[in-house]
């Protein structure tokens, strides 16, 4: 009990004994010692207001018996039953305010108590929705951002919290929410039905599997990364052109080939007559055109290899330099430059005529993919276990709907394309137990092939 309570405490103890003489007429003054009754039992509960009930009754009945033994005054009986009511009052108020005040506290300790278990449970909620690998929205029904965990977090911004309680079309400049997920969370609202659908974040650059579940009180919506799984899928599916078309090109290649040089020789020969001198042009253009098929057929062939060949060592910057003849000659003839940075490297187990077609393959889209007098860059290093050759061009860059279609078989932008330059050079990179990865932007692409130390294939018959 404080101090100051203390004092009063025992001034009102002391009040009537100092101002007061007790007689019939003034009893009621008795009723002052209910003050510290009251205050001992809102401190120390039922126990400590009895017990100051007791005291307060042992003093008022003490200064009654000194007046009777000590002033040799005539004991009035009905000061006695009045006294006996003055005490009977202390302890009445007592029990009373003490089971009231006992009752509080017990109802205040198992409010703290709920409380706490409530801070809990929602810290070991929020911590337990901050440990899920899935994204997690929770919206209001006008939108507003009530909750958000640490993984959808990476498709907000850094001052996500900033943005808690506005709507999701407030903050649609700054999250890049796309449309198509901004009308479905309407959408839902609206039927009070669960929705599944695909999305892309241009702010995280990521695809995302939603799902929405609509309430009463908003919508809970859970979004997944599925940009592996997509990727996956649609090597899965490059694949799976590659195994149709291996099966086609084993099963046709020699076929055709037979027959078309069997036609080629005789054009040759038809060609050099003398009484063909006059169109001897148009043999030409016939044996460039069945070279051309026949070019085709050998692409078809390399993808229908499924396991590398004859490999030794060799090193990349070697193989590099002595094909610079052949695409330095083709860069001039189309205004264009090549530049080689070619910096020191270990030597890989690879089929050099293969390496050999990825390089040209990747040099001639590069070429191609510039305007004049643009500059290619070839670039090899070493990082970390792994050998890297890249190939740098100036060109517009590579649309984002297209990157995911790169490799695949007979898809191509160009005009004259077969669309199988790329496939080729995937697979040749995968033969090797190599991978292709690609960055583009608006001033140009790079391809980036890497070779791991760690994984280098064996010679294996076909």
């Amino acid at each position: 009990m404080p101090l100051k309570y203390l004092i009063v405490y025992v001034f009102i103890y002391i009040l009537p004994l100092l101002f007061v003489r007790p007689s019939g007429e003034l009893e009621i003054v008795w009723l002052i010692y209910l003050v510290p009754v009251l205050i001992t039992t809102y401190y120390f509960g039922l126990r400590g207001g009895i017990a100051n009930a007791l005291l307060s009754t042992v003093i008022h009945m003490s200064w009654e018996f000194r007046e009777h033994y000590f002033f040799d005054q005539i004991y009035d009986h009905s000061n006695f039953v009045t006294m006996a009511l003055v005490d009977s009052a202390f302890f009445a108020v007592a029990i009373a305010l003490g089971l009231m005040v006992e009752k509080f506290r017990s109802e205040k300790g198992q409010r703290i108590v709920q409380e706490k278990e409530l801070q809990a449970t929602t810290l070991d909620l929020e911590t337990t929705l901050d440990s899920m690998s899935d994204g997690l929205f929770f919206l209001d029904n006008d939108l507003r951002l009530v909750y958000v965990n640490k993984t959808a977090r990476k498709v907000l911004p850094s001052t996500v919290d900033n943005y808690i309680g506005k709507s999701l079309f407030e903050i649609q400049e700054h999250t890049k929410f796309e449309p198509e997920f901004l009308l479905e969370c309407q959408k839902a609202l609206l039927t009070q039905e669960e929705l599944n659908f695909e999305s892309y974040s241009r702010l995280a650059g990521r695809w995302l599997e939603v799902r929405i579940y609509p309430s009463h009180k908003g919508l809970t919506a859970i979004f997944r990364d599925i940009t592996e799984f997509k990727r996956v899928q649609s090597e899965m599916v490059r694949l799976d052109r590659l195994n149709l078309i291996g099966v086609m090109a084993a099963g046709l290649g020699h076929e055709i080939r037979n027959p078309l040089t069997t036609v080629r020789g005789f054009l040759q020969l038809l060609g050099e007559a003398e009484r063909f001198s006059d169109v001897r042009d148009r043999f030409e253009l016939m044996i460039s055109e069945l070279d051309q098929a026949n070019s085709i057929i050998t692409e078809f062939l390399s993808l229908a290899k499924t396991k590398v060949t004859d490999v030794e060592q060799h090193n990349l910057n070697e193989i590099i330099k002595r094909l610079q003849h052949l695409f330095s000659a083709n860069a001039i003839c189309k205004d264009k430059t090549v530049i080689l940075e070619l910096n020191e490297i270990p030597n890989l187990m690879v089929n050099e005529k293969e390496i050999r077609q990825l390089i040209l393959n990747l040099i001639s889209n590069g070429l191609e993919a510039m305007s004049d007098s643009g500059v290619l860059t070839v670039r090899t290093f070493l990082e970390d276990d792994t050998v890297i050759l890249s190939v740098q061009d100036q060109g517009q860059g590579i649309p984002s709907e297209n990157i995911q279609k790169l490799g695949t078989p007979f898809w191509t932008t160009k005009d004259y394309g077969t669309g199988l330059g790329l496939a080729v050079c995937y697979g040749i990179a995968e033969r090797h137990n190599a991978s292709i990865d690609v960055d583009t932007s608006s001033e140009g692409t790079t391809f980036h092939v890497r070779f791991q130390m760690s994984a280098q294939p064996i010679s294996k018959s076909a």
